[in-house]
């Protein structure tokens, strides 16, 4: 019966009488064999469709996606990445219970489960009053306030305003899921009057009678998977719900909730810990420090030991259990650093399985180790990698596409793992090497092409991942070290620890970082910054934050010993306390110590040989080469000289002895006494001393004073506890010295007569205010010589003019009058093409005395300040600064100027200052008397601790946008550099191609955007790189790569067997028309082109210049000597005489459309020709496409071949080996020369200038640069 039916639909089917089947037929052999023959055939076709189809359907979808780059960017990326988060269908459930595992189908059945899963999802929490009542802290947390007062609510549920509906509606986010209705938020936002008025009288009257309509009560519950990663596996427990709530419903109730906020705000009912309820607040943040031991969860608990560890879960479980929360013990993960403790971490009854994962704890999407380890960060970002090259290799993706998903989506992903690890350059490269080649493939580019074809932002723009972390590192580390104390103490921990890994005073914020730092992120980041010339300290500029370096001599030891021996060296010099080359030298300074001298005086053991270290220090300093003597040599004279008053001054760091006794005078020359008692916590005085005083009774001026334990006065600061008649005082730092004391009948007596006391309290009173003085008058020495950039005599001229109270004038504050004036000038394009803003700027500074001006004390300065910023206000406060740096400490200034005032402007104030500018302003007017310029440095007005210098030159701010530019420098200079590119850069130097219209031609911006991909553009772009770097497939370039089937390098074409280079295929005597030809016949296709589309005033513009458009052509280069332009068109070289034809933009975009349309000619009519001949050639002599893509299996190069001889071996090697020591030689010199043109472009960066515009000149010395 199948049979008979299977016949009948078959005959139906069939068109054809004679195909029919019956059983007699059936019968027949040849009817069988005719059957499967027709059989075999319809397969056949069948599959010739369905992979028509199936071709048709991806090209439809490769279209899409070239449409949605354009368009829909996001789309283009989801369907690559297959993104789609999928439909939960709940037809079928998979139920677990006591073990087992059933398939419910039952539809009723399964609707009862859902309902009663997120019944359960939604339901109230159960509050345990029991657990509060009973806990104590608890409790005091839990308990209502009674001090509210209730009115505060009145206004809550007052009638809706329109103002207050307009602002909750106009900050609604669009493209929001709606409720039931369907209505959007996109419809709010868009309503009119009307509705509105609507709206807000249903909101007022649900006020009014305190209830809602029944339809904004009822939500849609949508479930979605919980994870991302993996399917649901029909697991209720792994399905989440979304309540989609009305849009109307929500509004009214953001208005309530935007009333209550305010409420709470403004009556501050919430406490510390639950500021984030509050619009521009946030939640208080707790103090932890982190020891050794952590856990992890939702929750994050970091204690120092387990003890402590156990209370904070127990405090944990406690809220859960009141909140009626269940917490999944099973999934919680131990880290336990420098763990000594072995004991299992048990919580109500079950033990912590997960310890110290090997694969690390995912925390905030980065695993973490609990040894650091960087190799599971590293596999991390390497597996990020890897999938998207999977991704790509896979679908049929052009090299745009590729570009677009890489820098969008993979590139943050990898940003945000880099948080955790700092990877190498070489790391980097390997990283992207893989991509380089998959994007090169479908660019249509060979292996073989630089990399900067890809980084160059004009180009393809691809980013490179070691740019990406640079561009991090330049912002993460200085917030680290600048950023809060906890960051910022932890930065200084790890500075510190690697000076004394390296035992040296320098910070090594200044210094080359040379230990291995892997698990040490800060060094790391340091090291990598270091390898682009950047520092983030420069103390050879600015002198401050000298708690960077360690003190204690003038020349470090580092700056003499040979950097081979530092690092071995370290324990050596560490144990023997050497640091610096003061610790080396005897007393006087002048000669060095022997080791055995050095051992004794440090207290160590003299056994060993002489370290290596100290012989090279030996070798470098001392004077007599055979080391008779140990005289140093001149240049290391000259220790620092100590301050020696003969007085036994009181140091606060080191231990006081208990016989003695602190003293001071105090104003009015009179002596204070007290005893060491304990260190301050004032940032001001240092230690604390028992107060004692002069018993008045026993007064006597010429005997030694009888003091006594003072039971408290004025100065005391100890008001703790008052019944111990105890005054503590705190000791001065500076002026303070030390006595010693003996006890006589109950009394404490000084080595001292009372005034021998005060004469020597006095002098050295004398002498650390006159040495302070002294230091703050060097000081702003030191800070007009590190400030202020001028000629030699206007610097002096400023230090000439300090202001320095006298000895009677200590105390009484100055007053300065201060005018400021400047008058902007006409600014000027300097010589290396920037534009400089002028200024002239007048300083007058007048001294007011007894209410009237002391015109003796006029001082006036007269500059030029130039910079790059027109910014007048910055020219004025940069004035300021210097004025504050001659004026007198503890001075009141009048300053007049832009409405400055830092002392009020009262009637007469102000008329003096009006007059006194004036007069400034008249002496502005005289060109002559202007003879300097001047300028603040940068690096002197910095704030912050740690910055960022390169080169030693600082860096100002914007780090990110700066090492973007950076990138730009160093992809430009691989161009520059490169050596397709020598010629085009060998004799530039007068600016003569236009590279930015160049890349923008070569990259295909002009027809296709960014955003635009197709088979045409990606030909035309791969076409051009390929001229520009004269890397068209010929037959010379295929017989260099040891192509298969190429025999040699002769042309195929043209019967005189030239070698076709890249050159020879636009010479070729088989071309049907030359060069010249091309350029004349173009011009006028051009024309009709023009006349076709009706623009005729763009051919009569045309005709002005086109004579002059093949004079350009045919003229000699200047660049590449011996061809004309011509060949610097067919490179895709616009030279910059075309812009030089007209100065209109509309012209100028005719010619460079003419200039294409040339280029386009000379590929139509030349190389796809050449191309199709040479297909035909390679045809008639059976070379497929297919052979040109595999190498030949040569052995004749190979040294182990049997007929090569030993003797001919020996020689090839030698060979070689010449080869690679001269190859060696020139990558070296390259590699410097490199390094040179891009150091000098990353310094017109520092200087503020856009390089965009002459990269391209930059010289290339050679000369100076030492191989």
């Amino acid at each position: 019966m199948k049979i008979l039916k299977l016949i009948q639909q078959h005959d139906k089917l069939e068109e054809k009488i004679e195909n029919s089947i019956n059983i007699d037929k059936l019968r027949k052999n040849e009817f069988r064999e005719n059957l499967k023959e027709r059989k075999t055939k319809r397969g056949e076709k069948m599959r010739t469709l369905y992979e028509e189809i199936n071709e048709k359907t991806i090209e439809i979808n490769i279209r899409k996606r070239e449409i949605y780059l354009e368009e829909d960017i996001g789309k283009m990326i989801n369907r690559i990445l297959e993104k789609k988060r999928e439909k939960i269908d709940m037809s079928g459930l998979i139920i677990k219970e006591n073990g087992k595992f059933t398939i419910e189908k039952n539809q009723e059945k399964i609707k009862q489960r859902v309902y009663n899963h997120f019944r359960e999802w939604t339901s109230e929490r159960k509050i345990d009053l029991d657990e509060i009542e009973y806990n104590q802290d608890w409790r005091e947390i839990y308990s209502p306030r009674e001090d509210i007062d209730g009115n505060i609510y009145h206004n809550l549920m007052s009638p809706i305003k329109r103002e207050e509906l307009d602002k909750v509606i106009s900050g609604l986010k669009s493209n929001k899921a709606p409720g039931m209705s369907g209505i959007t938020y996109d419809f709010w936002k868009k309503s009119k009057d009307l509705t509105r008025t609507i709206i807000l009288e249903i909101f007022n009257e649900s006020l009014v009678k305190a209830n809602a309509t029944d339809e904004w009560k009822k939500g849609v519950i949508y479930p979605i998977n919980k994870t991302t990663r993996s399917h649901w596996n029909n697991d209720l427990k792994l399905a989440r719900p979304i309540v989609l709530l009305e849009t109307a419903r929500k509004i009214w109730f953001k208005i309530l909730t935007n009333r209550l906020s305010e409420i709470l705000t403004k009556e501050q009912i919430l406490t510390n810990t639950n500021y984030a309820a509050l619009k521009n607040e946030k939640t208080e943040i707790l103090d932890i420090s982190i020891n050794a031991t952590a856990f992890m969860d939702d929750t994050t608990l970091i204690s120092k030991n387990k003890k402590e560890l156990m209370k904070m879960i127990e405090v944990c479980h406690q809220f859960f259990r009141i909140n009626d929360i269940k917490a999944n013990i099973t999934k919680y993960e131990l880290i336990k650093i420098n763990d000594k403790e072995k004991e299992d971490l048990i919580i109500e009854g079950e033990k912590i399985i997960k310890v110290n994962n090997e694969e690390g704890n995912r925390y905030l999407g980065i695993y973490f180790r609990y040894d650091n380890k960087r190799r599971i960060y590293k596999e991390k970002i390497t597996s990020i990698v890897k999938s998207a090259c999977n991704i790509f290799n896979w679908k049929r993706l052009n090299e745009k596409q590729i570009i677009a998903v890489w820098n969008i989506v993979i590139v943050p992903r990898i940003e945000y793992q880099l948080a955790a690890i700092v990877l190498t350059k070489n790391e980097c490269n390997n990283l992207m090497t893989r991509l380089n080649g998959i994007i090169k493939k479908r660019a249509g580019l060979a292996k073989s092409t630089p990399n900067f074809i890809l980084f160059e932002k004009d180009l393809l723009g691809l980013k490179h991942i070691y740019d990406l972390q640079m561009e991090m590192l330049y912002k993460n580390l200085l917030y680290q070290a600048n950023g809060n104390e906890k960051l910022k103490r932890l930065f200084l921990i790890k500075i510190s620890q690697e000076q004394k890994n390296i035992w040296t005073s320098k910070c090594p914020g200044e210094m080359q970082i040379e230990s291995k730092c892997h698990h040490n992120w800060i060094l790391a980041a340091m090291k990598a910054l270091n390898e682009e010339n950047i520092r983030i300290c420069n103390h050879e500029i600015k002198n401050t934050n000298e708690r960077h370096r360690i003190k204690g001599g003038r020349t470090d030891i580092l700056e003499i010993l040979n950097p081979k021996l530092i690092k071995n060296s370290v324990n050596s010099r560490r144990s023997k306390d050497v640091m610096f080359l003061e610790d080396l030298l005897e007393a006087d300074g002048i000669n060095m110590l022997k080791w055995k001298h050095l051992c004794k005086e440090k207290g160590r053991n003299t056994k060993g040989k002489i370290p290596k270290w100290f012989l090279n220090i030996e070798e470098t300093i001392i004077e007599d080469v055979g080391k008779n003597t140990r005289k140093i040599k001149n240049e290391f004279l000259g220790q620092a000289t100590k301050r020696n008053i003969h007085l036994n001054l009181l140091d606060t760091n080191e231990k006081i002895k208990k016989n003695n006794i602190i003293t001071w005078n105090e104003i009015g020359d009179f002596p204070i006494f007290c005893e060491d008692k304990k260190k301050s916590k004032s940032k001001k005085y240092k230690r604390i001393g028992v107060h004692l005083e002069i018993a008045k009774d026993k007064l006597d001026w010429n005997n030694s004073p009888f003091l006594i334990k003072c039971e408290g006065c004025h100065r005391n600061i100890g008001k703790k506890n008052k019944e111990k008649k105890e005054c503590l005082i705190y000791l001065e730092n500076d002026i303070s010295r030390i006595i010693e004391r003996r006890k006589e009948d109950n009394f404490i007596k000084p080595y001292e007569t009372l005034n021998n006391i005060i004469e020597k309290n006095h002098q050295l009173k004398k002498v650390i205010e006159a040495e302070n003085k002294d230091e703050i008058y060097n000081e702003r020495i030191d800070q007009i010589d590190n400030i202020i950039k001028s000629k030699e005599e206007f610097i002096n001229i400023i230090k000439y003019s300090i202001l320095e109270k006298n000895e009677n004038e200590d105390n009484e504050r100055l007053k300065y009058y201060i005018i400021i004036e400047v008058i902007k000038t006409k600014s000027i394009v300097d010589e290396k093409g920037i534009r400089r803003y002028g200024y002239k700027v007048i300083w007058k500074i007048i001294e007011e005395r007894n209410g009237e001006l002391y015109e003796k004390s006029e001082i006036m300065f007269i500059a030029k300040y130039e910079g790059i910023n027109e910014n007048e206000f910055k020219v004025i406060l940069r004035s300021l600064i210097l004025v504050l740096l001659i004026l007198a400490e503890k001075s009141e200034i009048v300053l007049e100027k832009h409405d400055i005032d830092l002392l009020e402007l009262n009637a007469k104030n102000y008329k003096i200052s009006k007059e006194l500018r004036l007069k400034a302003r008249e002496s502005l007017k005289n060109e002559e008397i202007i003879k300097y310029n001047f300028e603040i440095v940068d690096d002197a007005l910095i704030t912050n601790e740690f910055n960022l210098y390169w080169n030693q030159r600082l860096i100002n701010g914007g780090y990110r946008g700066w090492r973007k530019k950076v990138t730009n420098v160093i992809w430009k200079n691989e161009i520059l550099n490169s050596n397709r590119l020598n010629d085009l850069f060998m004799y530039n130097h007068k600016k003569e191609f236009d590279w930015q219209t160049t890349l923008e031609f070569i990259s295909n911006r002009i027809e296709f955007s960014k955003r635009q991909c197709g088979g045409i553009d990606t030909y035309e772009r791969s076409y051009r790189i390929k001229n520009l770097l004269k890397d068209q497939p010929t037959y010379d370039t295929l017989f260099q790569r040891n192509t298969n089937k190429i025999e040699d390098n002769k042309c195929i074409r043209c019967e005189k067997k030239e070698v076709e280079n890249w050159e020879h295929i636009w010479i070729c005597e088989d071309n049907e028309f030359n060069l010249n030809e091309i350029i004349y016949e173009s011009i006028h296709r051009f024309e009709e082109q023009l006349k076709e589309s009706n623009q005729d005033e763009n051919i009569e513009i045309l005709r002005n210049y086109n004579i002059e458009f093949i004079n350009i052509l045919e003229s000699p280069s200047i660049i590449l000597r011996g061809k004309s332009k011509i060949w610097e068109l067919i490179r895709s070289i616009y030279n910059n005489k075309f812009n030089d034809l007209t100065k209109k933009k509309e012209e100028k975009n005719l010619i460079k459309k003419l200039w294409r349309f040339t280029y386009k000619e000379i590929k139509n009519r030349i190389w796809i020709p050449r191309c199709d001949e040479v297909k035909r050639l390679e045809e008639k002599a059976d070379i497929k496409k297919a052979d040109l893509r595999k190498r030949k299996n040569d052995s004749i190069n190979d040294l182990d071949s049997v007929s090569i001889s030993d003797s001919d071996k020996g020689k090839i090697k030698k060979r070689k080996t010449t080869e690679n020591i001269e190859k060696e030689r020139k990558n070296r010199l390259t590699k410097k020369i490199s390094l040179a043109t891009r150091d000098k472009l990353t310094g017109k960066v520092i200087d503020g200038i856009n390089i965009d515009n002459f990269w391209d000149t930059t010289v290339k010395i050679q000369d100076y640069i030492d191989i």
